[in-house]
C-alpha cells in the first residue's frame, strides 16, 4: 500500500529532526546555495551582464592594426561562404600569386596574439561585415570605371529596413532579438531553444530520430551561413563556433548590443541564402532574391510595404509583403521552396500567416490582401538588363588580367572578391575617344567629316565596321595603357584577342628585323680587315651580307648609324611580272598604286608601302637565315648528293606526313569503321575495285567468296555485283602485295587516309598522339619514292620550301622579342605585307620599344590592389616595376622613328598630317605606319586565272607613335560575307584617327614638351 501523502513541511521537520545538528547546518547550507543559484542564473538569463562582462573583456583583445610591409602573421579566414566568397579565405593563396607577379605587399593588417588564437580555432574573426563586398576597378584619378557591389539589392543601414520585414522576420526566427529592456542581451544564446535543440540531440543521439534543429537564433545562423563550411552546422564543435563567433562579435564594441543587434537582423536580411538561379548564381539576401524570383527592386519593395491598407495600394502591398515574406520562410531550404515544391512554400505561407495575423503583427485586411495575391515565382529568372559590351572593353580586359593573375576560375568569383583595383587608365578620355568611335556608325556624322571618297567609305553600311582604339604612354619603367576601347557591342576584346590580317603594318615588322640584321652585320663586321670583307662582298651566300661587307669595305671609319642609313637607301625592284617561289608553290604579287617607279630605294617603299619592295626584301631575309644557320642554298639543290639534302628531306616528310594524318584523323575520326571504309571507296563506279584494292592490301590472299562477303556486308545494294566482279578483282589485286603507296595510286586516295581507315577498324577509340607514333612505318613507305635518286628534282622543291619554313622559324624567334604575339608565322614571303596577321596591341607593343629607344618594357594596365579593406585581412599591393630588356639598338629605334616620321610627312599617312598640336597649336612630333588587309577566299583555273574571289574580311591599320612618350594603334575591321561590299584603305584608320585627335588633345599635351622640327628635343634627330 501507499504511504499516505504528507506535507513537504512535515517532512523537513522530520528529515531535520532526524539529523545531527552539524549535518542540519550542511543541508541548510546546501540548500541556501541552490536558491542563491537559482536566482543567479535566472538573474544572469534575464540579464546577461556576466557573459557580457566576458565577451566584452576578451573582445577588446581581439584587434588588429594596419601597418606597413607585410604582416608576420596574415590572417586566413574560415571556409564559409562568405569567406570563400569574398577572397578572406584565400588570402595566403592571393599574396603568393601576387608576389610572384611582380607585386609587393606595402600595408597589410597585423592581428594581435588573441585573434591569431581566436582564428585558430576555426572561429569567425569579429568585425563590421560588409553586405555589399565586391569588385571595384578605378582609373588613373580614382574614377570608378567597374563596380561589382551590390549597392541596389541592399539595405545600406538597420532603418531603410521597412519596419514591417524586420517584425515578421522576428516572429518567425528570433522574437526577442530587439528587446531594448535587455541592453546586455547576448544574441547568440535563446536559453529554451538552446535547452530544446540539446534535448532533440540527445533524442536523437540515442534512438536517430532526425531531428535536431531549433538552437539557432538569427545571430547564429548569420555565423553559420556566412563562415560555417557549406553554410550549415555539421556538428557540436560547429554550433559552438558559431555561438562564440556571434558572442564575440555582439560585445565588440562594449557590453550594450543593442546596436549590434540591430546590425544582426540588418546582416541577415542582406544576406539570408536563398539558392541559387540559372544565368545569376548564388543567390544572397533579400534584396537579390526579389529582383532574381520576382523581378522587384529593393526600392520597389519599400514603397509598397509603406503603403496605407486601403483600396489599390493594399492589393500592391500585399503582393509585395507577401514575396518578402515568401524569401524569408524559404530561407530554411530554397532548393525546396522555390524550385522543387512551390506548394510546400505556399503552405508555411499560409500558416504564418495565421500566426502573423494572430500574433497582431499584422492585420487581418493585410493577410486576406495577401492570400488573394497569386505568388507568381518566375519559372524563369529574370534576365539581367543588356550589357553594352563597347562600354567596358578596358575593365573588361583589365578582369580578364585579374583572372589569370588572381587564378580565378570566371568573372561571377572575381567580381565578388572583396577588392579595390587601380588601373592606368584614363576615364575621361576612354569616354570621349569611345563616344566618337560610336558615331562613326551614323551617316551623316561621317559625310560632315570627310568619310566618303575614293579609298574610304563606299556602299556599304558603315554600322557593320568596328574601330578599335588603343593609346599607352611609354617609360623605361614600363608602359601605361590610358586608353583601350573599341565599337563593337560583342564580348570579344579587338585590341587583345583578334588575329587580323593588318595587311602593311607588317613591313614595320619587317623593316625592324631588316635593321637589326645590319646592326648585327655591323657589330661582326665592322672591325675585319678590309681585304676580307671585299671577299666577304664577293663570296657570301647571302645578299644582305655581300652588301654590309661591301659598304664597310668601302668607308675606312663607319659608324652603325651610317650603315644603316645607306642600307635603307638600297635599291629593290617593284616588277610584278616576276614569280616568286614560296609558300610551296609559284606566286606573283601586285603593287598597290601602279603608278611606281621600277626601281625605288628601301626607304621610298616603306614611305610609300610598296608590296614588291617587301617581298623582295623577305626574301633577302629568308637567305641570310638560312645562310647564317650553315645551308648553302644553291648548292644544295645543285649537288643530289649534297650531305644536307637527306636531313632536311627527313624533315620535311616528317612534317608534311604528320599535316596528312592529322587532316585524314579529322576527315574520318568521328565516324565509325564501316561508315569510315565507304567513305574511303566512295560512291561511283569504282567503289568495288577500290574496296577491291583496300581488301588486299590488308588481306592479299584472300578469296573470292571473302572478298564478296565482306564487299556484301559494307556495300548491301552491290551485294550482286561484288559476288560476280570477285574472281576479276582477284586476278587484278589479289595476291600482289600491294605496298601503301601502291594502294593509294590505284584508288587514287591519300596514302594516310588508308592507313588511318585501316587502323580504325581495330582501333576505333585511339588518339592522335597515339596514331602518329604506331604510323611511323607508313609514313616512310608512303615517302619511300621521294628519296630515290631520280626524283632529285622532286625533292628540291620539298628542299626549298624546308629550307624556307626553318628560315621563317629562326626570323619568328626575331619578331617574338619585338612582341609578335603568334606561335608561328606563315613561311611565305608573303608575311612581309601581312600574311601572318597580327594583333593591335602587339602591334603597338612594336612601337613602344622603338618610342622606348629599343628598351622593351612590360605593359602595365593595374598598378595597386586593395584587398578587404577595414577588414582584419586588410592588404595592399602595389606593382613592382619589372626589369626593362632590351631588344632592339638604340640607333636602330631611332632609325625606325624617323622613317615612321616620313610616312606620316610624305607618305602613306600624310592625311593624318598636322592631326596632333600643342596647347599653343604647335606641332607635334607624329610618325605612324598604315597598313589595309583584304582577306579572300579565292578559286583558280588550271592556267592561274582567278575564277571567284569573296572577301571574308577586310581592315585598315594606323599604327602611330605621338612626341616623346605616346603611342598607339587605330584599326577599323568588318568581316563575314559583309566584307565584300567594301573597299576602304588604310585612309579610313587616318580619317577616323584625325576625328580622335581633338579628343586626345588635353591628355597627349599634359605632358609633351613642345617639339619642333625633327623627332623630339629629347632625342638626337637621325638624318634621312
Amino acid at each position: 500500500m501507499l504511504r499516505s501523502w504528507r506535507p513537504l513541511p512535515h517532512v523537513w521537520q522530520e528529515t531535520r529532526a532526524n539529523l545531527s545538528r552539524p549535518r542540519r547546518a550542511l543541508l541548510a547550507g546546501l540548500i541556501t546555495l541552490a536558491v542563491v543559484l537559482m536566482v543567479a542564473i535566472g538573474w544572469e538569463l534575464r540579464t546577461s551582464r556576466l557573459q557580457a562582462r566576458f565577451f566584452s573583456r576578451r573582445a577588446e583583445h581581439l584587434t588588429w592594426q594596419v601597418d606597413k610591409g607585410p604582416s608576420a602573421v596574415a590572417l586566413s579566414g574560415p571556409r564559409g561562404p562568405y569567406d570563400l566568397r569574398h577572397g578572406y579565405a584565400r588570402l595566403h593563396d592571393l599574396q603568393g600569386r601576387l608576389e610572384s607577379s611582380g607585386f609587393r605587399v606595402t600595408r597589410q593588417a597585423q592581428p594581435s596574439l588573441e585573434l591569431q588564437q581566436l582564428v585558430a580555432q576555426g572561429i569567425a574573426p569579429p568585425f563590421v561585415e560588409k553586405n555589399d563586398a565586391g569588385l571595384q576597378i578605378l582609373d588613373s584619378r580614382s574614377r570608378t570605371l567597374f563596380d561589382g557591389r551590390r549597392t541596389l539589392t541592399t539595405f545600406r543601414d538597420f532603418v531603410d529596413i521597412p519596419p514591417l520585414v524586420v517584425r515578421s522576420l522576428l516572429f518567425v526566427e528570433d522574437r526577442n532579438l530587439l528587446d531594448d529592456s535587455r541592453p546586455r542581451l547576448n544574441p547568440a544564446l535563446e536559453w529554451d531553444r538552446l535547452l530544446l535543440s540539446g534535448w532533440r540531440y540527445v533524442l536523437d543521439s540515442i534512438f536517430d530520430t532526425g531531428n535536431t534543429s531549433g538552437g539557432s537564433t538569427l545571430a547564429t545562423q548569420v555565423q553559420k551561413f556566412r563562415h560555417s563550411p557549406g553554410g550549415r552546422t555539421s556538428g557540436v564543435n560547429d554550433k559552438l563556433h558559431q555561438m562564440l563567433g556571434a558572442s564575440y562579435a555582439a560585445y565588440r564594441t562594449g557590453e550594450d548590443t543593442r546596436q549590434a543587434r540591430r546590425q544582426i537582423v540588418l546582416d541577415y536580411v542582406n544576406g539570408l541564402p536563398l539558392g541559387a538561379a540559372a544565368d545569376v548564381g548564388e543567390v544572397s539576401g533579400l534584396g537579390e532574391g526579389l529582383r532574381v524570383w520576382f523581378g522587384k527592386s529593393l526600392e520597389q519593395l519599400v514603397v509598397d510595404l509603406g503603403q496605407p491598407e486601403m483600396g489599390p495600394a493594399l492589393v500592391q502591398k500585399a503582393e509585395s509583403y507577401k514575396q518578402a515574406l515568401a524569401l524569408l520562410l524559404a530561407t530554411r531550404r530554397p532548393a525546396l521552396y522555390l524550385g522543387l515544391d512551390r506548394t510546400s512554400l505556399e503552405h508555411r505561407l499560409e500558416f504564418y500567416l495565421n500566426e502573423l495575423t494572430e500574433a497582431g503583427v499584422i492585420s487581418a485586411g493585410l493577410a486576406d490582401a495577401v492570400r488573394a495575391q497569386p505568388l507568381g515565382l518566375h519559372d524563369r529568372q529574370t534576365p539581367r538588363a543588356p550589357i553594352d559590351f563597347t562600354d567596358r572593353k578596358a575593365t573588361n580586359a583589365i578582369r580578364t588580367d585579374l583572372l589569370e593573375l588572381l587564378d580565378m576560375p570566371g568573372y561571377y568569383d572575381l567580381d565578388h572578391l572583396d577588392l579595390r583595383v587601380e588601373t592606368t587608365l584614363d576615364m575621361v578620355a576612354q569616354g570621349k575617344v569611345l563616344a566618337t568611335l560610336q558615331r562613326l556608325h551614323d551617316p551623316s556624322f561621317l559625310a560632315r567629316n570627310g568619310f566618303y571618297g575614293k579609298h574610304l567609305l563606299g556602299d556599304g553600311d558603315p554600322r557593320q565596321i568596328s574601330y578599335t582604339f588603343s593609346l599607352y604612354r611609354s617609360s623605361a619603367a614600363g608602359n601605361r595603357l590610358l586608353v583601350h576601347t573599341d565599337n563593337l557591342d560583342r564580348p570579344l576584346d579587338l585590341n587583345d584577342m583578334a588575329k587580323l590580317e593588318l595587311g602593311s603594318t607588317a613591313k614595320l615588322r619587317t623593316v625592324a628585323n631588316y635593321l637589326m640584321v645590319m646592326a648585327q652585320l655591323y657589330d661582326r663586321l665592322h672591325a675585319e680587315p678590309t681585304g676580307e670583307l671585299w671577299k666577304l662582298a664577293y663570296r657570301a651566300p647571302d645578299p644582305l651580307t655581300r652588301w654590309a661587307a661591301g659598304w664597310l669595305a668601302a668607308h675606312p671609319q663607319p659608324t652603325l648609324e651610317g650603315m644603316l642609313d645607306a642600307s635603307l637607301e638600297r635599291p629593290y625592284s617593284t616588277d610584278t611580272q616576276a614569280h616568286f617561289f614560296t609558300g610551296s608553290g609559284r606566286h606573283t604579287f601586285v603593287n598597290f598604286d601602279d603608278d611606281v617607279p621600277s626601281v625605288v630605294t628601301l626607304r621610298h617603299g616603306f614611305r610609300k608601302s610598296v608590296n614588291l619592295v617587301f617581298i623582295r626584301l623577305m626574301r633577302d631575309l629568308v637567305t641570310y637565315y638560312t645562310a647564317a644557320r650553315g645551308y648553302d642554298e644553291r648548292a644544295i639543290l645543285e649537288n643530289p648528293a649534297h650531305p644536307d639534302r637527306r636531313a632536311l628531306l627527313e624533315s620535311a616528310v616528317a612534317r608534311e606526313s604528320r599535316e596528312q594524318l592529322l587532316a585524314a584523323f579529322v576527315k574520318y575520326g568521328k565516324l565509325d569503321a564501316d561508315e569510315a571504309v565507304r567513305q574511303l571507296c566512295g560512291a561511283n563506279g569504282r567503289q568495288l575495285e577500290r574496296f577491291a584494292v583496300y581488301f588486299f592490301g590488308a588481306y592479299p590472299e584472300a578469296s573470292a567468296e571473302a572478298l564478296a562477303e565482306e564487299a556484301s556486308r559494307l556495300f548491301p545494294e552491290r551485294a550482286a555485283e561484288a559476288a560476280a566482279a570477285a574472281p576479276r578483282l582477284v586476278r587484278g589485286y589479289g595476291r600482289r602485295g600491294l605496298s601503301l603507296s601502291d594502294q593509294a595510286w590505284l584508288m587514287k586516295r591519300d596514302p594516310f587516309e588508308i592507313w588511318l581507315v585501316r587502323q580504325r577498324q581495330t582501333q576505333p577509340q585511339a588518339l592522335f598522339s597515339d596514331l602518329l607514333v604506331q604510323s611511323a612505318e607508313a609514313r616512310r613507305d608512303a615517302y619511300a619514292w621521294l628519296f630515290a635518286s631520280r626524283a632529285w628534282r622532286t625533292q628540291n622543291i620539298r628542299l626549298r620550301s624546308e629550307l624556307e619554313r626553318k628560315a621563317f622559324e629562326w626570323i619568328h624567334a626575331d619578331w617574338r622579342k619585338l612582341g609578335y604575339p603568334f606561335g608561328s608565322l606563315v613561311p611565305s614571303l608573303a608575311t612581309a605585307i601581312g600574311s601572318s596577321a597580327d594583333r593591335p596591341a602587339a602591334l603597338a607593343e612594336l612601337v613602344g620599344i622603338v618610342q622606348n629607344d629599343g628598351l622593351r618594357a612590360p605593359t602595365q594596365r593595374i598598378t595597386e590592389l586593395h584587398f578587404a579593406a577595414s577588414t582584419p585581412y586588410e592588404t595592399d599591393f602595389a606593382l613592382v616595376p619589372r626589369a626593362t630588356e632590351r631588344v632592339m639598338p638604340v640607333v636602330v629605334a631611332r632609325a625606325l622613328k624617323v622613317l615612321m616620321q616620313d610616312v606620316v610627312e610624305n607618305g602613306t599617312a600624310i592625311r593624318a598630317k598636322g592631326s596632333v598640336v600643342g596647347r599653343r597649336g604647335e606641332p607635334i612630333a607624329l610618325g605612324g605606319k598604315t597598313g589595309s588587309g583584304d582577306n579572300r577566299f579565292e578559286t583558280f583555273a588550271a592556267d592561274g586565272r582567278v575564277l571567284t574571289s569573296r572577301a571574308v574580311s577586310r581592315t585598315a591599320s594606323f599604327v602611330f607613335f605621338v612626341g616623346d612618350r605616346h603611342y598607339g594603334v587605330l584599326t577599323a575591321h568588318v568581316s563575314g560575307d559583309d566584307a565584300n561590299k567594301y573597299s576602304f584603305t588604310s585612309s579610313l584608320a587616318l580619317q577616323a584617327f584625325k576625328v580622335l585627335a581633338p579628343s586626345l588633345q588635353p591628355l597627349l599635351t599634359r605632358e609633351e614638351r613642345r617639339v619642333g622640327a625633327g623627332v623630339s628635343t629629347r632625342r638626337a634627330h637621325v638624318a634621312p
